[in-house]
């Protein structure tokens, strides 16, 4: 079955289309596609409003999970500092056993000191 999400990223792959022309292929609410489309953007997609059309602007580079958590630790600046897990698996949206798995391939490029059950510091190598 195809989700309301990955019909949009269909339809706009072939040109831009208003929420009304996504709304006559989905069969859904107009609230749907607007929160469809932010869901997207949370994801990484680059999808503009341009006129009234949403346009893909350009794919979402397909990262794995272990790129996502030092993105995540970059672009908040957690290098150093202690981080927990489960949070870590909330903001990312990536089920905690996966986390915990994605963290143990780290290890050969940053340092990882585990401060309690849930809580880490990651560092870069010096």
């Amino acid at each position: 079955m195809t989700t309301i999400k990955e019909t949009i990223l269909y339809e706009l792959q072939y040109g831009p289309k208003s929420t009304q022309q996504l709304i006559d292929v989905i069969h859904t609410s107009p609230s749907s596609i607007t929160g469809r489309i932010a869901e997207l953007r949370n994801q990484g997609y680059y999808i503009a409003n341009i006129n009234g059309k949403y346009i893909l602007q350009q794919q979402k580079k397909k990262q794995s999970i272990e790129e996502m958590i030092i993105d995540y630790i970059e672009q908040n600046k957690l290098f150093g500092k202690v981080l927990s897990i489960t949070t870590l698996s909330s903001s990312l949206h990536i089920p905690l056993d996966n986390i915990k798995s994605a963290i143990a391939h780290l290890f050969s490029h940053y340092t990882i000191t585990q401060i309690s059950s849930d809580t880490i510091k990651i560092e870069k190598h010096k």
